[in-house]
């Protein structure tokens, strides 16, 4: 993973070192440097995951790109997150088979594991 072309020097996650906390004060460094600088600051933070839950993957993709001009690593980004996912339930010692991981209908996915696992 850490050799992947969409893995950045300021990602976050699995980077010995760094938190959520670092993350977030990179991002205020950003936006006190362009105020101090006179430049506009504008942060855009989105709370993704429900969407993944509840959305066609394939459409919430073209309309990122079609509607927002999500485009190159971003749009690469999140078809990594969205697509060919899988998912399996650990209890103890205790593990379910893997399986794919759909969308969301009127429950979400890891509870039909559950469900199928009990």
């Amino acid at each position: 993973m850490l050799g992947s072309p969409l893995y950045t020097k300021l990602q976050s996650a699995y980077h010995r070192g760094y938190s959520t906390e670092t993350a977030l004060l990179h991002v205020l460094n950003g936006v006190y440097s362009a105020v101090d600088s006179k430049r506009a600051a504008l942060l855009v933070a989105l709370y993704i995951s429900v969407a993944f839950d509840t959305t066609s993957h394939s459409l919430l993709l073209s309309r990122l790109e079609s509607d927002y001009g999500v485009r190159s690593n971003v749009l690469k980004w999140i078809q990594s997150y969205v697509m060919d996912r899988k998912q399996f339930l650990k209890l103890g010692r205790h593990t379910s088979a893997t399986s794919p991981y759909r969308m969301a209908q009127k429950s979400k996915p890891l509870s039909r594991i559950i469900i199928k696992s009990y």
